[in-house]
């Protein structure tokens, strides 16, 4: 494997192992919401391995992030495919 290849693998346990400690949110608006909905199992597609848990956004949580991608949109879509991708693989 290349090291690329390995690094990323390496990256991606790291979130796979913080997914099984920590409960997953949200991100709305650039910050970090722990989530008020209900709590669910989040299987592989794999093989059926729990990954972690995932909180349900709440009434209030997905307005404020559907309102938060709209005032964004217009900045969103002035960018580049490749500066999207930057940004989206931090």
């Amino acid at each position: 494997m290349s090291s690329e290849l390995d690094k990323k693998l390496a990256q991606a346990d790291g979130y796979l192992a913080r997914f099984k400690r920590e409960t997953l949110g949200h991100l709305i608006d650039g910050k970090s919401v722990a989530g008020q909905g209900e709590v669910f199992d989040n299987h592989s597609p794999v093989d059926g391995q729990l990954l972690g848990r995932v909180a349900s956004g709440t009434e209030a949580e997905v307005a404020a992030a559907c309102e938060s991608a709209r005032d964004a949109f217009g900045t969103w879509r002035a960018l580049d495919g490749s500066e999207r991708r930057r940004l989206l693989h931090l």
